[in-house]
């Protein structure tokens, strides 16, 4: 459903749910849409005539789950949902089953392993945790239904894989739900026993929340994002003001690699690193190692890209975000790089 309230009401009323019917959701309740709460509010609400198994979107919820740059929606639906009304969120989840066994069809949220019984399905295979890389969710494979094994005594409903129309079995096996909520397509349902569809288009409410909540994203994360992922942001795609500090994150990473190589220079060439025997080049790179002045972010970045260099993954390590960077740069404004040629000098053997 992700969280599509609205739509959710308009399949109800499109299908008449009395008061003795049972509605039951495939998972994935939350994220996308505009209304997760009031989604997970109506199914909290009567947990006798609506049921949900747990979806991978609360699976997410429940892990604690921040890798914010790769899957926003549940960002989103933290920063759009109050306190308060979170954490009886993550509570109602708390409580969800894994999957659902009724008189007419099996309910999962995500996909079975075919010979495995029931109660021993690895529950990451029933919520689709990871499952980018099984059969059919990797888009070259056989889906996991259509593997040849022990047939289930009854039909399989699933959601979590979008199809452009319901994914049907060649037998009435397997029903794929997932007809793209939230993201263009349409809110579809199941009416058992009789096995009849019925569905209700959604706008692409996912594509206006990643507009809207990008940018401000962007902003509170540049300080800690890794410096591979700030390079290949092109500032021309954001709105101002991230456009302006997008651009400065970047002149400052560029500021700072520009300087270490300026100091290694310098260093090689002042100290006359360059005309030494080999032998004595290695003694000079290790009395420089050793100089108490270079024990800081500035001083290790400058001595691992010494004397051959900086290269972006050598100073990457060295200074991985914009903290760091700018950690650094305030470390060599008050070096003085001639004091540490002179001291590395004097302190050459004889």
């Amino acid at each position: 459903m992700h969280g599509c309230f609205e739509e959710l009401q308009a399949l109800l009323a499109l299908v008449g749910l009395g008061p003795r019917d049972v509605l039951v959701s495939t998972g994935d309740l939350v994220d996308r849409g505009p209304r997760s709460w009031e989604v997970v509010q109506l199914f909290a609400a009567e947990p006798g005539r609506r049921w949900a198994v747990l979806g991978n979107h609360e699976e997410k919820h429940l892990r604690g789950d921040r890798n914010e740059d790769e899957d926003p929606s549940g960002r989103i639906t933290r920063c759009t949902t109050r306190a308060g009304d979170y954490e009886s969120m993550l509570s109602f989840f708390r409580s969800l089953p894994l999957f659902l066994d009724l008189p007419e069809v099996l309910v999962v949220h995500a996909g079975i392993v075919p010979g495995v019984p029931l109660g021993e399905q690895p529950g990451k295979v029933l919520t689709g945790r990871g499952s980018l890389g099984r059969a059919g969710f990797d888009g070259r494979s056989r889906w996991w239904f259509e593997v040849p094994g022990p047939v289930w005594p009854k039909p399989v409903v699933f959601g979590h894989q979008i199809f452009p129309e319901v994914m049907r079995g060649p037998r009435g096996e397997v029903w794929g739900l997932d007809t793209g909520a939230a993201v263009g397509g349409a809110l579809t349902g199941l009416l058992l026993p009789g096995f009849h569809l019925v569905s209700v288009p959604t706008p692409h409410y996912y594509r206006e929340a990643l507009r809207r909540w990008s940018p401000v994203f962007l902003s509170r994360d540049l300080p800690h994002l890794p410096w591979r992922r700030v390079l290949e942001l092109d500032p021309a795609m954001w709105p101002p003001p991230v456009c302006g500090e997008l651009e400065e994150t970047q002149a400052l990473f560029r500021q700072a690699f520009g300087q270490v190589a300026d100091d290694v220079s310098r260093v090689r060439a002042e100290s006359g690193y360059d005309r030494l025997p080999d032998t004595e080049r290695a003694s000079f790179s290790q009395r420089l190692r050793l100089l108490p002045s270079l024990e800081s972010s500035w001083g290790r970045c400058l001595l691992r890209c010494f004397p051959g260099g900086p290269t972006l993954p050598l100073v990457v390590k060295a200074l991985p975000d914009l903290v760091a960077v700018r950690r650094a740069l305030e470390e060599r404004a008050a070096l003085d790089l001639a004091a540490i040629i002179a001291a590395v000098k004097a302190s050459a053997p004889g």
